[in-house]
């Protein structure tokens, strides 16, 4: 399909190096979902809490992350006695909402999620698998949350994503392995800065702008007979 295409249209920088190692002959255009630097909310050090979002109806957000999140809310419990963790978003499964507690609060489906991005310290995208872009992750960072997330949960989030914590703190999201350290202060404050700039970088709605002119001008030299199939 993609090789009778004129343009295949892709939403992360993974797709496109993947297009071009087995496609190396089609024409590929990066256009990535679309989130603005949020405004407001109170300063990180007045925040309190962790929050998780998800549609729990989709497979990367709910079969994976059982097990995960039971040993993430130990974790916690453990090193972090007191702090609530919110699980946001439709569709929760009984084995989740049977996870709830005082420190561990399920919520559903709410109608509005931004008080939970300006009240909460961190996000987690604690994903064994997935493709393309983490809205959950764009998100956070867009509010200027730090994102601690596994390899699979920030991959796909900017250009050179997903390959490693260095890579990771530079664009906002803070991965973690099997005995991976909860990073530092200077590694969080870095890693707000980095997230609200990874968003006005790549996923703006001037980013989008500028792509969506480059595709136009594939489609009128397409038709026009310059260029491509028509």
């Amino acid at each position: 399909m993609i090789r009778r295409a004129d343009l295949t249209i892709v939403v992360s920088p993974i797709e496109v190096e993947v297009l071009r190692q087995i496609v190396p002959e089609a024409k590929v255009l990066l256009l990535s979902t679309i989130h603005e630097p949020m405004k407001g909310g109170r300063p990180l050090a007045e925040r309190e809490g962790i929050v998780f979002i998800g549609s729990f109806q989709h497979p990367p957000t709910s079969t994976p992350c059982f097990g995960t999140r039971a040993r993430f809310c130990r974790g916690v419990r453990k090193r972090l006695p007191g702090v609530k963790t919110f699980i946001v978003g439709s569709k929760v499964p009984s084995t989740i909402r049977a996870l709830a507690a005082p420190d561990l609060v399920v919520t559903g489906y709410v109608p509005d999620v931004e008080p939970f991005f300006t009240d909460c310290r961190l996000s987690i995208a604690p994903l064994r698998y997935g493709a393309g872009v983490k809205g959950k992750v764009n998100l956070a960072m867009s509010y200027g949350v730090p994102v601690v997330a596994t390899t699979n949960g920030g991959r796909g989030d900017a250009p050179g994503a997903g390959r490693g914590r260095d890579g990771g703190r530079r664009r906002g999201a803070v991965r973690i392995g099997h005995r991976a350290r909860v990073p530092g202060r200077i590694a969080v404050a870095a890693a707000v800065a980095a997230g609200v700039e990874n968003i006005r970088r790549h996923f703006s709605r001037a980013v989008a702008k500028k792509a969506l002119q480059e595709l136009f001008e594939m489609a009128k030299a397409a038709a026009t007979g310059d260029g491509g199939r028509r």
